[in-house]
């Protein structure tokens, strides 16, 4: 791999470490039990919603923000610069691989173009009567689908020049998990920690 497509893929490469680190976060606190859920709920409930949803919208605005068009630095680009890199059997699983991360990111890009990112302008004023703007749902599951296909797709490139593999999810210290232990500890020193079913 060289020139801009080696600049690219280390630019890409940096961008979904952090997405995954951001979200092993996520997972450490909003996904791994109901014992933490009344944890955080019994110490700063508005606090952690908030969290929540700005690790949430993260996820939606870097997941969108790889699959923009090929004018942005993102996947679409680095796969088309790609192309007289790679063997045409690689470079056409790499279109494949693609198309189905464009497939598995639209509902992600909807809310990041219609919520997160952008206000949709009709020229009107906005109407009560109209009620919301129905969005499709995203789950967890969804955006954690989407990351493993993109640390995939980049690691069937890597191991095309180099034969590694990369692991996207790092080992963080002082991570959620130690906050967690602390905020458990503060419940029991309080009284409040017997509220807590085990």
């Amino acid at each position: 791999m060289q020139g801009e497509a080696k600049e690219l893929y280390d630019a890409i490469r940096l961008e979904l470490i952090r997405l995954h680190a951001n979200w092993r976060i996520f997972r450490q606190l909003f996904a791994s039990s109901d014992e933490r859920f009344l944890i955080l709920n019994n110490t700063a409930p508005g606090f952690f919603t908030l969290i929540k949803d700005v690790l949430v919208d993260n996820a939606v605005i870097s997941l969108s923000r790889l699959t923009d068009p090929k004018r942005f630095d993102s996947l679409i680009r680095l796969v088309a610069l790609m192309e007289n890199q790679v063997h045409h059997a690689l470079h056409e699983e790499l279109e494949q691989a693609l198309s189905a991360i464009q497939s598995q990111c639209q509902d992600i890009r909807e809310h990041r173009d219609r919520r997160v990112a952008h206000r949709e302008r009709t020229g009107e004023s906005p109407s009560f009567e109209d009620g919301p703007v129905m969005l499709p749902p995203i789950s967890r599951q969804k955006i954690e689908g989407a990351m493993a296909a993109m640390a995939e797709l980049m690691n069937k490139m890597l191991g095309s020049f180099t034969g590694d593999y990369q692991i996207y999810e790092p080992a963080v210290t002082g991570d959620s998990e130690a906050l967690v232990f602390y905020l458990e500890k503060g419940l029991e020193a309080s009284g409040h920690g017997n509220r807590i079913a085990r």
